[in-house]
């Protein structure tokens, strides 16, 4: 049996390394230690040009002028320490402005985030025990989980795009009432209520994964930050997202432990089964305590969440004037116009039409638009697919790990070793079923533990990523590394029998998790269009909810599962070099565009000073040529 103490120990002390080499901490002892190695350089040159200028001195015997000529090179050095380090630059000035306007806007979207991502954490693990403890079949949970992914699919397609129209903290206050009602509905069994919880819980995630961080990167450009800040904005989300998990665990399982769970207000059951026994379809009644417990957490913390973003966050829309609104990529150079003179008039035009389609707009244009914008754009296109393969490999990994490190632990410790030459590789479908027939008891596995650990390696993957984004390393790259990483960690899951080796690969692939948050949010940042964002984001996520919903029809085994990860893995990483390549030539086009430009320019620099001599000298020549008799003139 597998070690999970240790692991969880060496994943923390990884995790520790890497958060501090990544620090704005190790950043100020680097600077001061460069800075410190160049004051000891710079005196060592003092010394060594005022001992030549000492013995140059008594070679003339002039005693006068030693003194003065040791004193020299340190006024000239002061006078320059003056001039270099007294007179800031204009980029380090810059430099500073952009770390404090991205701190206040970093502090200010955190606030928000963390306490919306904590609600979401804290109901997780409960959702199927509460309806478990409300006496539900398997069939019927299975049911209320479809229901969620499919409500996400389907009505989150079009809220984005609502969002982007009528501003996106205002649906940042939606998602906070519509969140804090589904966790309302726990409270009542009938079956009916907890439909509606989870039409109102599929709605309210789609907008948790697509209006903040569609906020966070318009906010991003309206305050002018430099573009490299939102890499570090979504990698301390990443981060901070990791340390609320862990912490949501801990209170949610204190909280769920702290009572049992009662009836408040108890009615008669209205449905009664063949056998004669009771079932919770229809009932009336509101219960407390016990596994409500986190629920009602939750919702304090959505109060909390809406009331904070009403103060702290300014609204923003999809504004197709800014970012890269046309939807090529191009930062929106591609809608500027070059004949200054008409663009009024165009500008005049456009706005008394959009006025006038406004009074039309339905309530699917947003995402008829946004469909058009994804399939013209292969790089919007290929990011959609890229993020849904990843993200729905990321749901089957977490409906899996569970069975299938229980398999494995139970197989390794009822079964003695084999003699030497007789192993056979066990998968993990016949490791469940040894543990089936065994009768083996998934309770002794310290799965408090291992989420702990998963969420340290993805607290390790934000880190190494902040370390990462500060070298040329481009992002795309970077993504790619991290999706072909993702695909061999399942590989090595499906072919180890062992369930250390299994835990290791799981560890790296949450690693890979950490990593892939802020590269995703960094490269949508980019690529998507501003102006059609949130409706986008949620297109993404309807392939990601069919991945998710087939997954739970289907009934997977954990070796088809982690199979089926493998693949699509592969899929998200092949795709991922398509886009790398493509970004790359866009990047190479610009360059050389730009490049040719400068070029022209000074061609036609050199040609109107070429121009400018032959006329000088023509009108020399002709002054030469008649002007004999101008020149004697009075």
């Amino acid at each position: 049996m597998a070690n999970y103490t240790l692991v969880f120990g060496i994943a923390l002390l990884i995790n520790v390394v890497v958060t501090l080499r990544s620090s704005e901490y190790w950043e100020r002892r680097c600077a001061a230690a460069a800075a410190a190695a160049a004051a000891a350089k710079k005196k060592k040159k003092k010394k060594k040009t005022s001992r030549d200028g000492t013995d140059e001195d008594d070679d003339d015997d002039d005693g006068g002028g030693d003194m003065e000529n040791a004193l020299l090179p340190n006024r000239a050095s002061s006078s320059d320490d003056v001039n270099t380090e007294d007179k800031p630059t204009a980029s380090s000035t810059k430099e500073e402005r952009d770390k404090t306007k991205h701190a206040s806007l970093l502090r200010r979207y955190l606030a928000v985030y963390l306490l919306a991502v904590l609600s979401d954490w804290l109901q997780g693990p409960y959702v199927y025990a509460l309806y478990d403890a409300y006496g539900y079949s398997q069939h019927d949970i299975a049911v209320l989980f479809v229901t969620g992914f499919g409500s996400s699919m389907v009505f989150g397609s079009f809220v984005g795009g609502m969002a982007d129209q009528c501003g996106r903290r205002k649906f940042v206050l939606l998602f906070s009432v519509m969140y804090g009602a589904s966790c309302l509905t726990k409270h009542m069994p009938d079956f009916r209520i907890l439909m509606l919880g989870r039409l109102l819980g599929g709605i309210s995630t789609s907008l948790l994964f697509s209006v903040f961080d569609a906020w966070l990167i318009r906010a991003h450009s309206d305050s002018g930050i430099d573009r490299r800040y939102l890499s570090k904005s979504f990698s301390s989300a990443s981060y901070g997202n990791s340390v609320v998990a862990v912490g949501a665990g801990l209170l949610a399982d204190r909280a769920a432990g702290a009572n049992s769970i009662r009836p408040f207000f108890q009615s008669g059951r209205g449905d009664v089964d063949e056998d004669g026994s009771s079932s919770p379809n229809y009932d009336s009644s509101v219960y407390l305590g016990g596994y409500l417990n986190p629920f009602d957490i939750a919702l304090l913390a959505l109060v909390l969440c809406g009331f904070l973003a009403a103060a702290l966050w300014e609204e923003n829309y999809g504004d197709s004037s800014s970012g890269n609104d046309n939807g090529n990529g191009n930062g929106g150079e591609g809608g500027s116009h070059k004949d200054g003179g008409n663009t009024n008039i165009n500008t005049n035009s456009s706005s008394s039409s959009n006025n006038n389609d406004q009074g039309r707009r339905r309530w699917y244009d947003a995402l008829r638009n946004a469909s058009i914008a994804t399939w013209r754009n292969a790089d919007v296109l290929l990011c959609g697919l890229i993020s849904s393969l990843f993200e729905g490999s990321m749901y089957i990994f977490v409906f899996m790990w569970t069975p299938a490190l229980t398999s494995l632990s139970s197989s390794s410790s009822s079964s003695p070793p084999p003699p030497p030459g007789d192993e056979e590789t066990i998968t993990h479908d016949e490791a469940a079923a040894t543990a089936a027939t065994e009768g083996e008891n998934d309770k002794s596995l310290p799965f408090g533990l291992i989420f702990s650990t998963f969420m340290v390696c993805c607290m390790a993957g934000s880190s190494l990523f902040s370390i990462l984004s500060d070298t040329p390393m481009r992002i795309e790259v970077m993504a790619v590394g991290v999706l072909f990483v993702s695909s061999l960690s399942m590989v090595i899951i499906v072919a180890s029998s062992s369930d250390t080796v299994t835990l290791c690969g799981m560890s790296a692939f949450e690693t890979c998790v950490g990593m892939y948050w802020p590269i995703m949010g960094t490269m949508k940042g980019v690529i998507v269009p501003e102006d059609k964002r949130a409706a986008i984001y949620n297109l993404f996520r309807i392939p990601l909810n069919l991945i998710v919903l087939t997954s739970l029809l289907i009934n997977l085994t954990p070796t088809a599962a982690f199979v089926a990860n493998a693949v699509m893995l592969g899929c998200a990483t092949a795709l991922q070099v398509k886009l790398a390549k493509r970004r790359s030539n866009m990047a190479t086009a610009v360059i050389a565009a730009k490049k040719m430009s400068v070029e022209d320019e000074e061609v036609d620099e050199e040609m109107k000073k070429s121009l400018l001599a032959l006329s000088k000298k023509k009108e020399v020549e002709m002054g030469g040529g008649g002007g004999g008799e101008d020149t004697n003139m009075p």
